[in-house]
């Protein structure tokens, strides 16, 4: 199944990408805030007509890697924001995560009705996320709190008839 690659744990990556995440405040640390342990995942894409990064990426893919199955390729930036309040999460989405001019919100579930592959590409514990701090910094100014959290994330979408040789290609 095209849609679902398994993890080390066997667990599918596209679950585990895409599924609403709780994250313990007694294990992560003194930091985060205690009355407000909800994570809110936000989704944020470009449209079709703004999506110049993934356009380059696909002709790259087309071009380089001679992968001429595949018929689309989205790039979707994931937020997992945590310790914002509801109404400070809907004015950030717009002022601090998205573009509303070009770019199309998401929360919580992104959509995949055609099985595309998806994978993510994120930081790992301990290294600097510019975006990921740049968010935390600006919802830390919107909300006057010092315990915001957000963890970022690139997902790509591949569209098309691609083998699983093809998509180990391109994440290579």
């Amino acid at each position: 199944h095209q849609g679902s690659l398994p993890d080390r744990q066997g667990r599918s990556v596209r679950k585990f990408l895409l599924q609403k995440r709780h994250w313990p405040a007694c294990t992560a640390g003194p930091e985060i805030r205690r009355e407000n342990p909800m994570v809110y995942r936000i989704f944020v894409e470009k449209r079709k007509e703004y999506a110049v990064e993934a356009q380059e990426v696909l002709t790259n893919l087309k071009t380089q890697l001679k992968i001429d199955a595949l018929e689309d390729l989205k790039i979707v930036n994931r937020y997992d924001v945590q310790g914002v309040d509801e109404k400070y999460l809907k004015e950030g989405i717009s002022v601090i995560l998205s573009e509303p001019m070009v770019d199309d919100v998401i929360m919580e579930d992104y959509p995949n009705p055609n099985n595309n592959v998806v994978f993510g590409i994120e930081y790992l514990p301990g290294q600097y996320d510019q975006r990921a701090d740049a968010c935390e910094q600006c919802f830390q100014l919107l909300t006057g709190e010092k315990n915001v959290i957000v963890k970022c994330a690139k997902i790509i979408v591949l569209e098309g008839c691609i083998s699983p040789l093809e998509v180990d290609k391109i994440k290579k």
